[in-house]
C-alpha cells in the first residue's frame, strides 16, 4: 500500500463519485447519470459530479437538489480530449474521497491502467463502467480491450447480450445487466389525427445517428404516403440534413425543432405517430424508453439493444442497415399497424411498464451501488 495516502473508511452514507467526462446538455447517458444521482440521494447516498462541458439544467436541477457538481469550463468542440485530460488532476483529488467510482469516460490504456493501478495500491474505490453502447460496436477484441475493461471491478451493462460480449472482449469481473432508469409511465395520450402521418425521430444530429439514411428511406415512403418527418434534437448534423433534405425534394416535409428540453419531451412524442432510428450504432438508447413510455412505438436498425427491445412487437420492428427500400418498406408496415390499431398507446404503455418496472430497477441499483461501496463483498462474478 502506498503509504503517503490518506486511510479510507467507509462514510455511513456511501459516496458514489459519477466521474462523466464530458457532460452534454441534453444526452442520454447524461439524463441517465442525473437520474442515477437523484435515486442514490433518495436512498441516503452522497452522489456527486464530475464532469466538463457549459452549465445545464441537468447540472442546475442537481445542484439544487443537494448533489455537488465539480464542473470545467471546456466545452464540446475541443480537439484531442483535452478536456478529459484537463479534469483528471481534480479527478484523482475526487476520486480519494470516494466509495464508488462511475466512470463516464474509459481513458486510453495507459491512464486507465494507471487509475487501476492506484486503486489496488492504496485500496482505493470500487471502480465501476455503465456501458454507453453495446461493447462490441465500442471495442474490438485483442488484448487491449481485455486490460481496459479489467481495470474495472464492475461493469453495469442494459442487456445480456451486452454481457456476453464484454465476456467475449475477455472481461472476467463482476457484471451486472441492469436497464437504464427507466421513466414513469403515465397516462398516454391517444394518436394525433391521421394523414399526415407524423414519423418522429429523438436525439442527437450526429454522424453516428446515420440520418441521411433516414431522409432517403423517407422520399421513398412520400411518394406513396402522405408523412412528415419531424427531427427533435440538434447535432453537427443539421446543416447536412437541410442539405439532403433540398437535394433529394422532401426538404418542405423535414422539421427540425431544435433541441428540445426535458420538459418539452412528452410534447414532443405525443406529436408523433411513430419513431425511427436508423443508427450505426447504440446503447441502451434512452430516448427510446422515453416514446415507449408514451405509448408510441419504434422502427430501428438492428444495433445496440434494440434487437433485443424491439423482439415484443408491441414495441415497434427491426430494418436493416445498408438497404434503403427495406428500411422505408418496414416502416410502412409499422405505420400500417398503427393505423389500423395495431398498436393502441394504453397497450404500448402497459406493457413497457411489465418489462421495465421502474421502482424495481431502481432497487437494482440502490443494491447493486451498496455492494459496491462495501467491496463487492458479498458479490461473485
Amino acid at each position: 500500500m502506498d503509504r503517503n495516502a490518506p486511510r479510507r473508511t467507509q462514510a455511513l452514507a456511501p459516496r458514489v463519485l459519477l466521474y462523466s467526462g464530458g457532460f452534454a446538455p441534453v444526452g442520454g447517458i447524461e439524463t441517465f447519470l442525473s437520474e442515477l444521482a437523484n435515486c442514490l440521494l433518495d436512498r441516503d447516498f452522497q452522489p456527486r459530479l464530475l464532469c466538463w462541458g457549459q452549465n445545464s439544467v441537468l447540472m442546475r436541477d442537481l445542484r439544487r437538489r443537494g448533489v455537488p457538481v465539480r464542473r470545467l469550463f471546456w466545452r464540446w468542440g475541443c480537439r484531442w480530449g483535452w478536456p478529459d485530460y484537463a479534469l483528471l488532476p481534480l479527478g484523482l483529488r475526487e476520486i480519494r474521497l470516494a466509495d464508488v467510482v462511475v466512470m463516464g469516460k474509459v481513458f486510453r490504456e495507459p491512464v486507465q491502467m494507471r487509475l487501476g493501478g492506484r486503486r489496488r495500491r492504496w485500496e482505493g474505490p470500487a471502480f465501476v463502467l455503465v456501458t454507453p453502447y453495446r461493447p462490441s460496436e465500442l471495442w474490438a477484441r485483442g488484448d487491449e480491450a481485455a486490460r481496459v475493461l479489467n481495470s474495472f471491478d464492475a461493469i453495469v451493462t442494459q442487456s445480456e447480450r451486452f454481457a456476453q460480449d464484454l465476456r467475449d472482449l475477455g472481461y472476467n469481473h463482476i457484471i451486472e445487466v441492469i436497464p437504464y432508469i427507466p421513466p414513469a409511465v403515465v397516462k398516454p395520450r391517444e394518436l394525433p389525427p391521421f394523414p399526415p402521418f407524423r414519423l418522429g425521430f429523438l436525439g442527437r444530429l450526429e454522424a453516428q445517428k446515420n440520418l441521411c439514411y433516414l431522409l432517403e428511406a423517407f422520399a421513398l415512403i412520400r411518394r406513396r404516403l402522405p408523412v412528415e418527418l419531424h427531427l427533435f434534437g440538434d447535432g453537427s448534423e443539421e446543416s447536412s440534413l437541410r442539405n439532403t433534405g433540398a437535394t433529394i425534394g422532401v426538404a418542405e416535409h423535414v422539421y427540425l425543432h431544435g433541441r428540445v428540453s426535458r420538459e418539452g419531451v412528452a410534447k414532443a412524442v405525443d406529436e408523433c405517430h411513430l419513431f425511427v432510428f436508423s443508427s450505426f450504432s447504440e446503447g441502451q438508447c434512452l430516448a427510446a424508453l422515453e416514446i415507449l413510455a408514451r405509448g408510441r412505438t419504434i422502427v430501428a436498425t438492428p444495433v445496440g439493444v434494440f434487437p433485443e427491445l424491439l423482439c415484443d412487437r408491441m414495441f415497434g420492428r427491426l430494418a436493416p442497415l445498408g438497404n434503403v427500400q427495406q428500411f422505408a418498406e418496414a416502416i410502412e408496415q409499422q405505420l400500417a399497424g398503427v393505423s389500423q390499431g395495431g398498436a393502441e398507446p394504453g397497450d404500448v404503455c402497459r406493457i413497457f411498464a411489465r418489462n421495465f418496472p421502474r421502482e424495481q430497477i431502481i432497487d437494482d441499483y440502490v443494491e447493486f451501488f451498496r455492494k459496491a461501496a462495501s467491496g463487492f463483498s458479498k458479490c461473485s462474478s
